[in-house]
């Protein structure tokens, strides 16, 4: 089994139209097995948000906490990184069988 854990890691910001507001975010989700010894995997990503002039109830910068930012991107996007993980990890647990090339049966050394 893996659970999945999501981190801001960096917001920018710009001062108009109010000082800090948040124009990107940059996060990582994190996918750790409970397999002995545990596969961690990161995949890092970014949002972007428009300036939104006519918004006027915003939190405040410092008030800002991460579950709040957290819940600016979008779900999809956190599962299609989930699953992407998942992807990987299932393949190292399982590694998919390569094809080998082999000499042909007919030529001579």
């Amino acid at each position: 089994m893996t659970t999945y854990k999501t981190e801001i890691i960096s917001m920018t910001t710009v001062k108009e139209p109010i000082p800090n507001y948040v124009t990107s975010v940059n996060f990582k989700v994190i996918g750790t097995t409970d397999s002995k010894p545990p596969i961690v995997l990161t995949f890092e990503s970014s949002v972007n948000f428009n300036i939104d002039t006519m918004l006027t109830d915003l939190t405040p910068y410092s008030q800002l906490t991460e579950e709040e930012v957290l819940s600016w991107i979008d779900p999809t996007l956190i599962g299609s990184l989930q699953m992407s993980i998942q992807g990987q990890i299932d393949s190292i647990l399982n590694p998919p069988i390569a094809p080998k090339a082999v000499p042909l049966p007919w030529a001579t050394e």
